[in-house]
């Protein structure tokens, strides 16, 4: 069985980094052609709640199944986006000193 998987780092800080929403509707444009075809896309830095909204809204009718995980004060930043059901998560919490 082939999974083909896609992971990519958005850059969605928001009033830091540039063309956010021009650069996430470009992603999700790209990821909703039909012969783009991904069974899972993990992303990070979606900062913003409103922004992992937006993406899971695009991708809906292509990549029914996502989760976002929340943690800490401003999140995680990490979401999942699957074609199949998310049976389990679980999120490792790393320490700003990486011990």
């Amino acid at each position: 069985m082939q999974v083909r998987v896609l992971t990519l780092n958005i850059w969605g800080v928001r009033y830091i980094s540039k063309f956010i929403d021009q650069r996430i509707q470009a992603f999700t444009e790209y990821l909703l052609q039909p012969d783009i075809q991904y069974d899972i896309i993990g992303l990070q830095e979606v900062w913003s709640k409103n922004d992992f909204a937006y993406i899971h809204g695009q991708l809906n009718s292509k990549y029914p199944y996502s989760y976002y995980f929340l943690s800490g004060l401003v999140g995680s930043g990490c979401c999942v986006f699957s074609q199949h059901p998310i049976i389990a998560v679980h999120e490792h919490r790393y320490t700003l000193n990486g011990r």
